[in-house]
């Protein structure tokens, strides 16, 4: 076998965070697997239906190896990043298996995905690379298990059978849906057909710890019943929501079945006890295939419970689906909240070989919340020229291991679950590798959650520039809805910057450094917050702009770019206990122009510089003059100045005379 497969893993103490990539018959132990909830993956005491009656007599019967809901760090994929091609997975149905329905139909079959996949074609063979003896494509399945109808029924006559499914696969995707818990003799095969290979190869033994596929053949003469399957794929209900004020909910639906459904019913439950049923009709039908939203109007929760939806029925018939209830844990807070940003530390420095790594696992951590969350950069990893005495106190009181990369969200403590070896194993602390964070089984979940939690505090930023003195006078105010855990409350106002180009090791000499800590404005503990008697704060800082920076212990001189600079305020505990020193809400904001006199560097381009993106180039000029353009990711690294997608960039751009600009950009859909 050539072509690499692809399991959802993560992997030992060494901090590796590579995907397990199977090439040949790895032990069970090499692949270790973690659910997307935040806890590990429970085994599944699945066995194979092989115990259905005799005769079809009450209804449809599926015929497979397990009937787990898809559990997407389950799944299976290929590396068909330089050869893509199709996809085959197919379990075998014995004779032992199918002799109680000799005579009878199989009708359909039903297969769990792990992501939204198209045109698929469900087969069934009588040998594993023969020719198909029934199948139907279907234009779109969802991540869940789908239903499919055969035109024409195959009429089992004992003799084993295979059934499975296929697509075109191409690029890194984990789509194959499998049961890891257990293996079974003939419960996995999987094929790839491409220009460059042909095969289908049995995986269904121990060695290969890959499961059992989640497929089944549907016997049935009437199997109509399961053509009415819409499934509940997500809602956006907060984690945290305002007591006793109504909450619109949206619902995700997806048709898997193969009827049209004119209408579902939905039934709410909080604490258990049930609120309400809703009917919603479609206009036309909900075509199979095809998703929708409807939205459950004025939800209130008057204390922390479980809320969970169901699609209860399908055109006043029993829903099919097996992914027909979606549910959360909520909380609740007094009064109103304020949107909330996160605080991420990280731990570096320019001779850290392995921070440019690091980075990307943040990267990777941040994606699509970048705005959601503020990166300080603490160089603290040897002498270097971005190292500060500021940066020095947050690195010995925080990060007392000493190395680097490291990092914490937040200031507060937390335990990241992972599976080692043949065990779960954990990781725990205030500061932790990065990698952990980004490539654990607590992925972005817990970043969803804490981002969605209302903050208690707000924090705004106001600048006003002194142009005689060259000083930035900032104002720092908010209010609070409730009283804030801690004896020291406090303040922290941080000046940092983006865009400065030098050596890293492990990347380049060309390194573009963000989110720089420059400068600490007030007590590095935080100034203790005064509240009036409605809650509300307002502090002022003064910030005499420096022309140069020297670095902290070897007197390395770097220039500041005020157009690449920026404020961060944010309140926070402080306790000689490092683990009680949690960030509530943060928030920053770009120097004002106003602090950008001309000529306050010889280096920089002076014009204003237009930069735009067009056929997924960027482009950059000023005074007329078309620019050279450079494009960096957040971790710094550079990309080529094509193809550009979705996402967030810094974009540095330089004239003829090598005078710069650089700035960050978001490119949207």
């Amino acid at each position: 076998m050539v072509k690499r497969l692809l399991c959802r893993a993560t992997v030992s103490s060494a901090l590796a965070f590579l995907f397990s990539v199977m090439t040949a018959a790895p032990s069970a132990a090499q692949v270790d697997y973690v659910a997307r909830d935040g806890g590990t993956a429970a085994a599944h005491e699945v066995q194979p239906r092989r115990d259905a009656p005799a005769a079809v007599e009450a209804g449809e019967v599926f015929l497979g190896y397990s009937d787990m809901e898809v559990n997407r760090n389950w799944c299976v994929g290929f590396d068909a990043a330089d050869d893509p091609g199709v996809s085959l997975q197919a379990v075998r149905l014995t004779s032992e298996m199918l002799a109680p329905y000799v005579g009878e139909q199989l009708s359909g079959v039903r297969f769990g995905v792990g992501e939204e996949v198209d045109d698929v074609t469900v087969f069934v063979r009588e040998t594993l690379t023969g020719a198909n003896v029934a199948e139907a494509t279907v234009s779109k399945c969802a991540a869940t298990w789908n239903y499919v109808q055969f035109d024409e029924p195959l009429a089992i006559s004992g003799a084993e059978l295979y059934v499975g499914y296929s697509y075109y696969h191409e690029g890194e995707r984990y789509v194959i849906g499998a049961d890891r818990s257990d293996f079974v003799d003939g419960a996995c095969y999987m094929g790839y057909e491409s220009r460059m290979e042909h095969y289908f190869d049995d995986y269904s033994s121990e060695m290969y710890n890959m499961g059992m596929l989640l497929i089944q053949a549907i016997v049935g003469d009437d199997i109509s019943d399961c053509g009415h399957s819409v499934s509940l794929l997500g809602a956006d209900l907060p984690v945290n929501v305002q007591q006793d004020v109504p909450v619109d909910v949206a619902l995700d639906i997806f048709n898997t079945g193969w009827e049209a459904a004119g209408s579902i019913a939905v039934t709410a439950t909080v604490g258990g006890e049930e609120v309400g049923t809703v009917t919603y009709d479609f206009d036309g039908g909900l075509q199979p295939r095809s998703s929708a939203e409807v939205v459950w109007d004025g939800l209130v929760l008057d204390a922390a419970a479980n809320v969970t939806f169901e699609i209860s029925s399908v055109d006043g018939k029993a829903n099919a689906a097996t992914l027909q209830a979606w549910s959360q844990d909520c909380g609740v807070y007094e009064g109103e909240g304020f949107p909330r940003k996160l605080v991420l530390e990280y731990f570096t420095g320019q001779g850290c070989g392995n921070c440019p790594t690091g980075m990307q696992a943040v990267n990777s951590l941040l994606l699509g919340h970048e705005d959601d969350v503020i990166c300080v950069m603490h160089h603290t990893y040897g002498y270097d020229d971005f190292t500060s005495e500021d940066a020095w106190f947050y690195g010995t009181t925080f990060n007392t291991s000493g190395s680097a990369p490291m990092m914490m969200l937040n200031r507060m403590k937390r335990t990241l679950f992972f599976l080692e070896g043949e065990g779960e194993a954990s990781v725990t602390g205030v500061v932790i590798h990065p990698t952990f964070f980004a490539y654990a089984n607590n992925y972005r979940n817990f970043l969803d959650a804490e981002i969605a939690e209302p903050a208690r505090v707000s924090v705004a930023i106001d600048q006003d520039y002194d142009e005689a003195a060259d000083v930035l006078n900032i104002t720092v105010s908010g209010r609070r809805t409730e009283p804030l855990a801690g004896s020291h409350v406090g303040l922290t106002v941080m000046v940092l910057e983006d865009g400065q180009v030098a050596f890293q090791s492990g990347a380049s000499e060309n390194y573009v450094h963000n989110n720089i800590m420059r400068d600490v404005l007030s007590d590095l503990k935080g100034d203790v917050i005064e509240w009036d008697a409605d809650g509300r704060y307002e502090m002022t800082y003064r910030y005499e702009i420096p022309e140069y920076i020297d670095s902290y212990g070897n007197n390395v001189t770097t220039t500041p770019d005020r157009r690449n600079m920026r404020v961060v305020a944010f309140v926070s505990e402080y306790s000689d206990d490092r683990e009680k020193c949690m960030v509530y809400n943060a928030e920053d904001e770009r120097f004002i122009e106003e602090t950008y006199p001309s000529g306050i560097d010889e280096a920089s381009i002076s014009e204003p510089v237009a930069v735009w993106v067009s056929d997924g180039t960027f482009h950059a000029t000023a005074a007329g003059e078309e620019l050279d353009v450079q494009v960096f990711n957040l971790v710094g690294m550079q990309l080529p100045n094509n193809g550009i997608g979705a996402g967030t960039y810094i974009v540095r751009a330089t004239d003829a005379a090598g005078k710069a600009f650089t700035t960050k950009m978001a490119v949207m859909e």
